[in-house]
């Protein structure tokens, strides 16, 4: 995660990406008592994309939402990963159910060294808007009105080939 290596891009299945980083995150999630809801496509979103880097996105998404609800009594910690669609571009949200984004840091928290965690470096998320923007996606966080946060990026779809 730690290194911005530039690696060929090709045709991705975006949703079994989603599905494998998730099965990777299953034990952890067990271990933190902690939900993981997954709603996607049933067929099929292809993506011009470096997999492992868009794994690394969603680990660290995954990571931070797990990490978010630390103090949430082991019943209420959930996370939620959607799939969305906006004409041509396919839009990945995880959502948690934390203490939400504070409004301190919320405009620089895709920046350098930029963290409320006592073991955080802040690279995690630069990192995640580096990788989106190599890929020519837009990334994004938001506090949830009802609690929490949902941190969101998109890419566009290949169609036919031709993205």
């Amino acid at each position: 995660m730690m290194k911005l290596e530039s690696r060929a891009k090709e045709k991705t299945d975006l949703n079994s990406l989603i599905q494998d980083v998730v099965a990777v995150f299953r034990s952890e999630a067990r271990k933190l008592s902690t939900k993981i809801f997954v709603q996607m496509s049933n067929e099929p979103v292809f993506v011009f994309a470096d997999r492992i880097q868009i794994q690394q996105v969603m680990l660290n998404f995954i990571f931070n939402a797990s990490q978010s609800m630390k103090k949430n009594n082991i019943s209420n910690r959930m996370i939620e990963i959607n799939q969305s669609f906006d004409g041509d571009d396919v839009i990945v949200s995880v959502r948690d159910n934390g203490e939400g984004i504070d409004e301190s840091i919320k405009e620089k928290l895709f920046k350098p060294f930029v963290t409320l965690k006592k073991e955080g470096m802040g690279i995690g998320l630069a990192i995640c808007r580096s990788i989106i923007e190599d890929h020519e996606g837009k990334i994004w966080a938001e506090n949830m009105p009802d609690g929490g946060a949902k941190f969101s990026f998109s890419l566009k779809i290949l169609k036919d080939g031709q993205s």
